[in-house]
């Protein structure tokens, strides 16, 4: 297809070429009656667009399909990781096997959006949530915060990691939520966005 299977990826590549050629923090006056007004907007996808500025040179359709192929790629290489660092037989296979998920997710990392990367990101949370490595945890948090607004699945996967071992080790392993939660304030509070980050996200 000469076009984008979605709508929001002409947003989200047009945003980034206007980043390159304009600044990090172009104005935006479209969409004056919604949440993203001019006077709160908040780029609530910035590390995002920065990563597709190399994929604006050119025709933008071309360059956000390539994104979107190269994204979901490195999803796809996040889960090989997880489960290699886990020691699971086989893991290549593995992840190759999120190929037969469901037409929605193989949709999803076709689509020029965030969700491909931020899949990336809970995968090698959870790596390093399972390795102990907590500073590592605390700014992949923090860069979770600029790059997508699904940053509280961060929280969500470290209070599931307490919960879980909790019931298995009968111990209360609170630091891993810590960092986490250290990691995002932090990414909320120095942003460049900030205080219209707090507003959006509240």
């Amino acid at each position: 297809s000469p076009d984008l299977p979605d709508n929001d990826g002409f947003y989200h590549i047009k945003l980034a070429w206007l980043m390159r050629t304009e600044g990090l923090r172009p104005a935006f006056p479209w969409l004056p009656l919604s949440i993203l007004n001019q006077r709160e907007f908040y780029d609530h996808h910035f590390l995002f667009h920065v990563a597709l500025m190399p994929f604006t040179f050119g025709d933008l359709r071309v360059g956000a399909k390539w994104a979107a192929v190269i994204f979901s790629s490195f999803a796809f290489l996040a889960i090989w990781f997880l489960f290699h660092r886990q020691r699971v037989p086989h893991a290549w296979l593995w992840a190759l096997a999120l190929l037969g998920i469901s037409d929605a997710f193989l949709y999803r990392m076709s689509i020029t959006r965030a969700q491909s990367l931020s899949l990336a990101f809970i995968a090698i949370g959870l790596a390093w949530l399972l390795e102990g490595k907590y500073k590592h945890l605390a700014i992949l948090s923090f860069v979770y915060v600029w790059f997508y607004d699904a940053f509280p699945l961060m929280i969500v996967l470290a209070v599931l990691h307490l919960i879980a071992v909790a019931l298995i080790e009968r111990r209360f392993e609170y630091k891993p939520l810590l960092y986490v939660a250290g990691g995002i304030l932090l990414g909320m509070l120095v942003n460049p966005y900030f205080p219209e980050n707090i507003i959006f996200s509240y």
